[in-house]
């Protein structure tokens, strides 16, 4: 308020500067997890900007309001806002901004299950970072790329890919996580039992080393728990349990770390879920309380949905999960009853249950 009342005589300068600070606040507010003062901020700055025609600032803000709109599980919302902030940025020529939004924008067609489309706008966003020559934008996106590709079992457009990565890493070394990352992924999506093993000691190597986002660093604990699921599910070895839940509490930790509360939400559920294996059916009710309450606190009403559902599903199905017990069924039978699987797949794909 101090500098705005010094700046009261050049009235535009000191609203761009509100606006500036506002934007700020919101997007603090935003990665804190406190949505609905991050949202009033952000609304108000791009009145403010809007007002100014400083498009620079209405783009910003847009693509933020997205970011709040897809946190929040409004996919379509966060797609239209993104659209719109691409529209500005393209007319304002900051291929910069173009491009995160772009990855952003192929982030949430990928959730929303189009993953051609998905392909399409990553595909425009690596290419202007290349054009801008973002190196490290260009081999961030990439894993993101190849993910999409493997989902539709493009493994040749998958193998260019990983190719293209272990090309930029050979200039930039300080990269090669990505690439490590990267040969995991492929690895994985393989239908070979070897394959598979490989894919997990890469990413228990990728997760061992320096350098790595946030982002693929929880990625890779969620592939390792499917990984580990599937060995556990196949050879009903129940001690490999432990290094499931070991891989979900680092998951939690970072999603803690970084305010991801959406995150968090989900591998409360998911926590819960794994403890039906044992038949801890009140610690798996009151796990999934927390995350219903945490959704509750947070903002983040189709997750508290989700939770309540879960919650209520257990509580419906008791008596089954009662006989389950006293026929002494198999691991197979209790994860396919409690659909660990497909959840740990929607927690992957950040997909909108």
């Amino acid at each position: 308020s101090k500098i705005l009342g010094e700046l009261e005589a050049n009235s535009y300068r000191a609203q761009k500067i509100e606006a500036l600070i506002l934007h700020n606040f919101g997007t603090v507010k935003l990665f804190s997890g406190e949505l609905t003062v991050a949202h009033d901020a952000l609304k108000k700055s791009l009145r403010i900007s809007s007002r100014l025609s400083d498009d620079f600032r209405i783009s910003a803000s847009t693509a933020n309001l997205a970011n709040l709109m897809n946190y929040q599980g409004q996919l379509d919302k966060s797609q239209e806002l993104f659209m719109q902030a691409l529209q500005i940025a393209k007319k304002v020529n900051n291929r910069s901004s173009q491009a995160v939004i772009l990855t952003n924008l192929a982030i949430g067609y990928y959730q929303g299950g189009d993953i051609k489309k998905a392909i399409e706008f990553m595909l425009e966003s690596i290419k202007i970072a290349k054009t801008v020559g973002n190196h490290v934008r260009v081999i961030e996106s990439m894993p993101y790329l190849l993910e999409f590709q493997l989902e539709i079992g493009d493994r040749a457009g998958a193998k260019s890919t990983v190719d293209e990565i272990n090309e930029i890493r050979q200039n930039y070394p300080e990269l090669d996580h990505f690439l490590v990352y990267s040969r995991a992924l492929f690895l994985k999506y393989s239908h070979r039992l070897r394959d598979k093993i490989q894919a997990a000691a890469l990413f228990e190597n990728y997760l061992g080393g320096g350098n790595k986002t946030f982002e693929h660093e929880m990625n890779a604990h969620l592939h390792l728990c499917e990984l580990i699921f599937d060995e556990l599910v196949l050879y009903s070895h129940i001690d490999v349990k432990n290094e499931i839940n070991d891989h979900l509490n680092k998951d939690y930790q970072i999603s803690q770390k970084n305010h991801l509360f959406s995150e968090m939400i989900r591998i409360l559920i998911l926590r819960a879920k794994m403890m039906l294996l044992d038949f801890e059916f009140e610690k798996a009710h009151n796990t999934f309380e927390q995350a219903v309450i945490y959704a509750e606190e947070t903002g983040i009403e189709y997750l508290k949905i989700k939770a309540q559902q879960e919650q209520e599903l257990l509580q419906r199905n008791l008596d089954e999960w009662e006989e389950m017990v006293r026929r002494g069924s198999s691991i197979r039978n209790r994860a396919e009853k409690a659909k660990i699987k497909d959840y740990i797949d929607q927690v992957i794909k950040g997909k909108v249950p």
